[in-house]
């Protein structure tokens, strides 16, 4: 703390001085004209200590007038106190001093007990005034962190979700331009996590996500506004405004390159035990014509075809091919073989399964030694069938199989030529599905369909433990998705109890207050939702069941969200199928409770999906037996082959909605009131249709 006195005259400056330093107040500095103070005062840790400056008003050269307003001009003086010390009382003088910025005034000679008590009055002025400038500051560092916590994903510090969907919409909404949009997603993650686990998978994630970043700062002279963000789980975005297909295409191809040089150990990955991504590149031009949704799901479909290529490659949605149905289930043998690579070195027994496969239409690929074989590991995933031969001539067939269940799941028969029981059960243990002897090959083919069926036994158990992963991989989902929702309002009820902890001004904790009660809300929320909808899967929640009007229960969750939706400038539309309608024609028996608390979640989770400025339709129809309600989101960017998947899958539901349990609990209470919910996608919207039983049958005409 510093208090500066500025006067030409030496014996003033002594005096005010031995005055300053008897009252007990230290810090004195001096200069003896108002160009020394400023000079003085060129050094920032300078003027940082000042607390209070006393200034002659007339002195030869610059005057105290002219060096309060030089003063002035530097930000963190602007609420330092400066007393004017003045040997005239000229109204004018006293008048231009206070415009100039002065606070306070003494004639000379100065009165020493009323100069004391003005300076002690002024100095403790001045250190208010500092303290509040620095709780400006806190608060203001404070409101940075907590939107940098808003926009940024939490591990690997770029951009997440929200912060790439808002600037997707924004290029939609201004003049009409060139977007081009990278997805990728990280190969074979979940081998990365099953082997490695979490803790080494968010490590990964974060080194693909620096690895990605070190690219785009070297391309960010060509594409200079390009955004990349964490899209969800091990997915990525690149948003580049202003950037043709093939300039797309061309950075694409570097953060490949640069993944890979990243050098990232996968003891599962199909090139050399190193991470690798797969990317889908799509360039639209916004407009009228197009929308962000169609940009996202072209570039997820190029994505796709990338990797179902064999990943770790670029693949560009004008490429695409239009998707043919699927054939009819019926129509589709179970026991059909589409490829099927034969390794043997029997010369024989090759001519033979050779004969049978393609006499059942299957393509046959053959390889007579294990190094023929792994030269098709890179496209091992087009075989949905392996025949292997564990006794070759240069070496075991158990190292092909281990190489083709690190990076595959297709169905593995092995062959033996005697009795080996110890090689069968090492082949059993690495993930052979079935085995064969030679001994059992009808080379005539007089039972081929016995030996077709055995292989169709074969196929049956792998996908017995494809299903087993599947459902495993499910109940890994779900908690992953329960603790993810737990992050936010955790991490913010803890960010406002730290600076609620740190605040020294009573002032600050009420907003403080306001946001812990806000995440504590958040919380409890999550958790009874989470709690509901297990228990509701399990069978185990009472229902309170009553005749309850569903248009009541609609209209009242709709109330209760609409400055929700106003805040984020969207509109929420309730429509009925007749007008004159009663709330008695929509009587149904429910939980009124479960039901409500389960649309209101389901309608949040619509409202954070839907762009700002959007549109949700909420409409009750009604029909002989039963009464229906659909909620319509246009806009919608949700592939129509994973919509149905929502309403069972958490992951699903939290990668689109951001709420893991809000669509698959809205699902779970209407199957427990005898109901159903399924979901529709055409023309670029998102419908969810629920159906219950009337409890009356009151005819609507």
């Amino acid at each position: 703390m510093s208090v500066w006195v500025v006067d030409d005259s030496r014996l003033i400056r002594s005096m005010l001085t031995a005055l300053l330093t008897q009252a007990g107040i230290s810090g004195v500095q001096t200069a003896d004209s108002g160009e020394g103070l400023l000079e003085a005062l060129q050094n920032p840790v300078t003027r940082d200590q000042v607390r209070l400056i006393l200034l002659d008003l007339m002195m030869p050269g610059m005057d105290g007038i002219q060096t309060l307003k030089h003063l002035r001009d530097y930000p963190e003086l602007h609420d330092i106190p400066v007393i004017i010390i003045t040997g005239r009382d000229e109204k004018e003088d006293l008048e231009a001093a206070f415009q100039a910025g002065a606070s306070d005034f003494l004639s000379k000679p100065a009165d020493p007990v009323e100069f004391v008590a003005r300076v002690k009055g002024a100095l403790r002025l001045s250190e208010l005034l500092v303290q509040r400038r620095s709780r400006e500051r806190d608060l203001k560092d404070s409101h940075a962190r907590l939107e940098l916590l808003t926009y940024t994903d939490a591990l690997t510090g770029i951009a997440n979700r929200r912060s790439f969907d808002q600037a997707l919409q924004k290029l939609w909404t201004g003049p009409e331009r060139t977007v081009s949009l990278i997805l990728l997603d990280v190969d074979h993650f979940k081998r990365y996590n099953d082997t490695l686990g979490h803790l080494e998978g968010d490590a990964c994630l974060k080194r693909v996500a620096a690895a990605l970043e070190d690219t785009l700062k070297e391309e960010g002279i060509f594409i200079p506004e390009a955004l990349l963000a964490r899209y969800g789980g091990e997915e990525f975005a690149v948003l580049l405004p202003d950037a043709s297909l093939d300039e797309a295409m061309q950075l694409a191809e570097h953060l490949r390159l640069g993944v890979l040089a990243a050098a990232i150990d996968h003891p599962h990955s199909d090139h050399h035990h190193l991470v690798t991504i797969s990317l889908g590149v799509q360039t639209l031009r916004t407009g009228p014509e197009t929308t962000p949704a169609l940009l996202i799901e072209q570039a997820d479909q190029a994505l796709y075809q990338a990797k179902k290529s064999g990943r770790n490659q670029v693949f560009r949605a004008d490429q695409l091919h239009p998707m043919t149905p699927e054939p009819d289930g019926d129509a589709l043998s179970l026991h059909r073989w589409h490829k099927v690579m034969v390794v043997d070195d029997s010369a024989v027994a090759r001519a033979f399964l050779r004969q049978a496969f393609q006499r059942e239409g299957a393509e046959v690929v053959e390889a007579s030694s294990v190094p023929q074989a792994l030269e098709h590991l890179p496209q091992i995933g087009e075989f949905d069938l392996i025949m292997l031969d564990m006794h070759l001539h240069d070496s075991s067939g158990l190292e092909v199989l281990q190489k083709v269940r690190q990076v595959n799941q297709s169905v593995v028969v092995v062959i033996f030529s005697g009795k080996h029981s110890r090689s069968m059960q090492e082949a059993l243990k690495l993930g052979a599905d079935a085995y064969l002897s030679k001994s059992d090959f009808d080379l005539q083919g007089k039972d081929l369909s016995a030996f077709m069926q055995a292989l169709h036994h074969a196929r049956e158990c792998r996908l017995g433990v494809l299903a087993r992963e599947v459902l495993k991989q499910v109940q890994t989902d779900f908690f992953s998705v329960f603790a993810h929702d737990l992050k936010n309002p955790i991490a913010a009820l803890g960010l406002a109890i730290d600076l609620a902890a740190e605040t020294q001004h009573p002032d600050d904790l009420a907003p403080l207050l306001s946001g812990a009660l806000e995440a504590k809300s958040m919380l409890l929320e999550v958790l009874a939702q989470y709690q509901e909808y297990m228990r509701l899967e399990a069978g185990q929640l009472e229902l309170d069941l009553a005749p309850v009007s569903l248009q009541s229960v609609v209209k009242a969750c709709l109330q209760d969200l609409q400055k929700q939706a106003q805040f984020r400038g969207q509109k929420l539309i309730f429509e009925k199928e007749m007008e004159d309608a009663t709330p008695q024609d929509s009587e149904v028996l429910i939980d009124a409770r479960v039901f409500g608390d389960a649309l209101h979640s389901a309608l949040i989770s619509l409202m954070k999906h839907a762009p700002d400025e959007g549109t949700i339709r909420v409409r009750l129809e009604r029909t002989a037996e039963q009464v229906r309600l659909v909620l319509e989101e246009e806009e919608s960017r949700i592939p129509a082959d994973e919509i149905q998947l929502l309403l069972h899958n958490p992951r699903m539901a939290h990668k689109w909605f951001g709420s893991g349990v809000s669509l698959p609990l809205m699902r779970a209470v209407l199957a427990a009131h005898h109901g159903r919910l399924w979901a529709e996608s055409s023309n670029g919207s998102s419908r969810f249709l629920a159906e219950l039983p009337l409890l009356g049958q009151v005819d609507l005409a």
